[in-house]
């Protein structure tokens, strides 16, 4: 009889042993668990934040997408109307009609100095040389030489 007594007490140490052994570490493990969930609670505030900020950041990143997109639709819009513009512009057209300038040609005698012949074409040296640069005054013409001259005034 004190044989089973001695197991059962055994027994029963044993068993105490077990329960608080793995109560302590049913304590433990729940408190880990508890310490994780805390942890992980916080950073998935943390991640709800930050994904708050990034849908802002989308938000206006997109904004700024589809505006750059429509400045960029205008450039295009503009782009071909200056090009039809400048395809215009570059056809020939042929003007109507004669040109009327305000100028005639007239030609020297031989041997006539500039003053002789811008008084016989009833003009002066300064206009002669102001419509021929190349008119040079000191030397003598020659005859047929051409020279620009302004048209008399109408009558």
């Amino acid at each position: 009889m004190r044989m089973t007594t001695a197991l059962m007490a055994l027994a029963i140490t044993l068993l105490t042993a077990t329960v608080v052994v793995g109560g302590a570490w049913t304590v433990r493990t729940v408190t880990q668990q508890r310490h994780q969930i805390a942890t992980l609670s916080r950073d998935g505030e943390r991640l709800r934040a930050a994904l708050a900020l990034a849908e802002e950041d989308g938000a206006s990143l997109a904004r700024r997408l589809e505006d750059a997109e429509q400045g960029r639709e205008r450039a295009l819009a503009d782009l071909a109307t200056l090009q039809r513009t400048v395809d215009e512009t570059m056809v020939p057209r042929e003007v109507g009609g004669s040109a009327d300038l305000p100028v005639e040609r007239a030609m020297s005698r031989q041997g006539e100095t500039l003053a002789a012949f811008a008084a016989r074409e009833n003009t002066t040296v300064a206009v002669l040389k102001a419509l021929n640069p190349w008119a040079d005054e000191t030397r003598v013409l020659q005859a047929y030489q051409l020279f620009w001259l302004p048209k008399p005034a109408p009558r």
